[in-house]
């Protein structure tokens, strides 16, 4: 650390590219931001950049969230987690947490469980394999050492479309000795190649021609 005037230096020399969390520091009687340092190595030099949440001021009071670090956990796609957040009680009664699929570009459902007043618990089954985020907020501003990403083991299954229901509630329909069926996609933003097989009672495999459509 290096005073000059009124403003402090925080000097450090990265020996690795990475991301370097700074949190819970203190300057006398006065509590500094959180901030993250990501290092990367450009040629033979080395470039960092600082960037800290928006909104907070030097000397303002820090939040005393803390919740459980699961950035280097094994997770797998079947597996459900419980994250326990500890704090104040005013702090548990307004954090809201949430949770996102970086790779589908997708929000995870998260639950929580407010009944104890010490701790509330955090739930969420990621479903899929790829790296997620958690965002813990108070006040839209995030807490020192959120967000934090962690990788989940497994396929990446993407279900971006759903069988379309005939009038009658059924997906299939046999019409002139035809199997016919609808795929109809959730999202008219993503483009993609439908491709179908049946497998036949004999076992044997076959694949499915779409239909021409009329309008």
């Amino acid at each position: 650390l290096k005073l000059t005037e009124k403003t402090l230096h925080v000097i450090i020399s990265p020996r690795k590219t990475g991301s370097y969390t700074f949190a819970a520091m203190e300057w006398g009687p006065y509590s500094l931001p959180p901030f993250t340092l990501n290092v990367r190595l450009i040629g033979k030099r080395v470039t960092c950049h600082m960037s800290k949440p928006p909104n907070q001021e030097f000397g303002q009071k820090q939040p005393t969230v803390r919740f459980a670090d699961v950035s280097s956990a094994k997770i797998s796609s079947s597996t459900s987690l419980s994250i326990p957040v500890q704090g104040s009680k005013e702090e548990l009664l307004k954090i809201q947490v949430s949770c996102k699929h970086l790779d589908l570009d997708r929000d995870v459902p998260v639950s929580v469980d407010r009944s104890n007043p010490t701790k509330v618990v955090a739930s969420l089954t990621p479903g899929n394999g790829g790296t997620y985020v958690l965002n813990f907020l108070l006040d839209d501003q995030h807490v020192p050492n959120s967000p934090m990403k962690f990788f989940v083991e497994g396929e990446l299954f993407d279900d971006q479309c759903a069988f379309k229901s005939q009038t009658n509630g059924q997906v299939f329909q046999l019409l002139n000795g035809q199997i016919e069926f609808e795929v109809e996609l959730k999202s008219l933003e993503t483009e993609c190649k439908l491709t179908a097989e049946a497998k036949l009672p004999s076992g044997e495999k076959t694949s499915l021609k779409p239909l021409p459509t009329h309008k």
